[in-house]
């Protein structure tokens, strides 16, 4: 399928779903997404981001209202190389196992899917620090390598 047939089959305008985004602190929410154009930060490249891509970036991995598509994807590739693991992963994950962890979390119902830190322990487990369904709540869950399962949920109090 040639780009011009691509273009003309995916919806340049999509209606939002608030419900299923993070308010920002102003409370605001995005009601619908549109194709963007916008200048790659990197190579300077010109790319647009697509309302399929911002629906998904909002709706599903939960990111906050104000982030903006800066980097083409070759560029945003080159970068996920160069930087391994996450931020808050422990050097010892790999990047595949931090997308596997990161998958499973935000498949979980009632948790918030980003998660603050992941830690291996001493016998091979991964702990995950993450958010719970309210303001203020944490969750430790543990997941068990090399099939990631959900071995405990635990709740967390920080005073």
């Amino acid at each position: 399928m040639s780009e011009a047939e691509e273009q003309h089959e995916r919806p340049h305008f999509l209606v939002a779903k608030p419900a299923g985004q993070i308010p920002s602190k102003s409370s605001s929410v995005h009601l619908h997404y549109e194709d963007k154009e916008f200048r790659c930060n990197d190579c300077g490249k010109t790319e647009v981001w697509t309302a399929q891509e911002q629906q998904r970036c909002f709706e599903v991995e939960k990111r906050s209202y104000y982030t903006t598509a800066t980097r083409c994807a070759d560029c945003r590739r080159k970068r996920r190389q160069r930087e391994s693991p996450p931020r808050g992963f422990d050097e010892r994950l790999s990047r595949e196992d931090a997308s596997a962890i990161k998958k499973v979390v935000r498949s979980l119902p009632g948790i918030d899917p980003r998660i603050f830190s992941a830690n291996l322990t001493d016998d091979g487990t991964v702990e995950v620090l993450c958010g719970g369904a309210s303001i203020g709540d944490f969750l430790i869950l543990k997941f068990d390598d090399p099939d990631w399962v959900l071995q405990s949920r635990e709740p967390r109090l920080f005073s």
